[in-house]
């Protein structure tokens, strides 16, 4: 499970499902991302993205060579993107005095104050 991802950002999901049977191997892949049922990717290693912050259930199935199949879901947590879009200091000329600094900060193009 991907550590810490943001909204926006592409994660990275790779399977660790092994058939331990004798003479047994994971013939296939499945992944749902967006809780519809319907397979998103059909490889060891996925990729996707969620555009919002929030607790998204991934689904992942994977069928062995005689059809036998399994699956497990967890929840992944996206958080807000923050972007500095401002950072400005401007020097005082009077020596021993402390700079003027503002920052702006964003998650999701809002103020993260007002950020969901």
């Amino acid at each position: 499970m991907p550590l810490n991802p943001k909204a926006g950002e592409l994660i990275l999901f790779t399977s660790t499902s092994k058939d331990n049977d004798a003479g047994d191997f994971i013939a296939s892949y499945a992944w749902d991302f967006n809780n519809d049922g319907i397979s998103d990717s059909n490889s060891n290693t996925a990729k996707y993205s969620y555009a919002n912050p929030g607790t998204y259930p991934i689904k992942h199935i994977v069928k062995d060579s005689h059809n036998a199949e399994t699956s497990i879901t967890k929840n992944v947590v996206v958080t807000a993107k923050l972007d500095i879009k401002d950072f400005s200091c401007f020097k005082n000329t009077v020596e021993n005095r402390p700079q003027s600094c503002s920052v702006n900060v964003t998650a999701n193009g809002k103020p993260v104050e007002d950020a969901d």
